[in-house]
C-alpha cells in the first residue's frame, strides 16, 4: 500500500513537473509568434501606407494578415491568418478580418492566399508562414502532450477516488456504530 502512495505521488510530481515545463515552452512559443505576427504587421502597414497619395485604381493594398490567440478555456494556441479584405455585410461590431481555415489541417498553403493576394503581399505572406509553420507545429505538439497529460491525471484520480470509495463504506458504518455506541447511556438501562 505504501508503494501504490509513493509511485503515485511520484507520478503526480513527474506530471506537474512536466506541465509546467510544456506551458513555459507554449508560452514562448506564444511570445515567438507574436514578434513574427508583429514584424509581419509592421511591413504590411509600411507598405499599405506607401500607397496612400496613389489614386484608388492604382493602389495594391494587401489583406491577409496572421494572428495569434489563445484559448480561454483549453489553453490551445492558435496560429492563423485572416482576410481583411473590405466588406460591410454584418453588424459592425464583428470583427472585420475573417479567419481562413487551414488546407491540411494546422498548415496553410501559399495557394490559398496567391489568388486574391498582390504580389509584394504573397511574398511577405511566403516568408512568414514558413516561420510560423514551425511555431504552429511546436505549439500543437506541446497541446497535444498536454491534453495527453491531463487525461493520465484524470484516469489517476478516478482510480484513487475508486480505491478511496471502497473504503468509505465500511469507514462510514465504522462511524455509525461507534456513534450508536456512544449514544447509548449505561445508566438507562438500569
Amino acid at each position: 500500500m505504501a508503494l501504490d502512495w509513493l509511485v503515485g505521488h511520484v507520478c503526480g510530481d513527474i506530471s506537474s513537473r512536466l506541465r509546467t515545463s510544456l506551458i513555459e515552452s507554449s508560452e514562448e512559443i506564444e511570445a515567438v509568434a507574436k514578434q513574427v505576427v508583429d514584424r509581419y504587421w509592421l511591413a504590411f502597414r509600411q507598405k499599405n501606407k506607401s500607397q496612400e497619395h496613389l489614386p484608388k485604381d492604382q493602389r495594391m493594398l494587401g489583406r491577409y494578415a496572421p494572428f495569434v490567440r489563445r484559448h480561454p478555456l483549453n489553453q490551445k494556441l492558435y496560429i492563423g491568418w485572416r482576410d481583411y479584405a473590405p466588406r460591410r455585410k454584418g453588424t459592425r461590431g464583428k470583427v472585420l478580418g475573417e479567419t481562413l481555415t487551414p488546407a491540411n489541417k494546422i498548415h496553410f498553403k501559399e495557394s490559398q492566399f496567391s489568388h486574391k493576394a498582390k504580389l509584394w503581399e504573397l511574398q511577405l505572406i511566403i516568408k512568414t508562414e514558413e516561420e510560423l509553420r514551425q511555431l504552429r507545429e511546436l505549439s500543437e505538439s506541446i497541446h497535444k502532450q498536454l491534453v495527453d497529460i491531463n487525461k493520465a491525471e484524470r484516469v489517476y484520480k478516478w482510480q484513487k477516488s475508486q480505491e478511496t470509495s471502497a473504503i468509505k463504506p465500511s469507514e462510514t458504518e465504522m462511524a455509525k456504530e461507534r456513534s450508536h455506541q456512544d449514544g447509548i447511556n449505561p445508566l438507562d438501562h438500569m
